[in-house]
């Protein structure tokens, strides 16, 4: 150790990113084959009813504009196309 009062100033910087494989590809391939896609899940039931999703979400905006609140940041023009 020195007796200077220095500070030192530097930049550290992040090492390069670490490429990643899964090997859960090969086991899907190896599964359903090497030309297919596994289906995902199932739809929630909000998917299932958008229609009523989005009459929920209307109800929804004008209940909290009415309130004050504008939950949803609405302008004017905005909630009057839903109405």
């Amino acid at each position: 150790m020195n007796d200077y009062k220095d500070d030192f100033i530097c930049k550290i910087e992040p090492p390069p990113p670490e490429w990643v494989t899964f090997e859960i590809k090969t086991t899907m391939k190896d599964k359903f084959g090497a030309n297919t896609t596994p289906k995902s899940g199932e739809p929630s039931e909000s998917q299932k009813d958008y229609i009523g999703n989005i009459s929920k979400h209307t109800g929804l905006v004008n209940i909290s504009f009415v309130q004050g609140h504008n939950d949803y940041n609405l302008s004017r023009a905005q909630r009057k196309m839903l109405v």
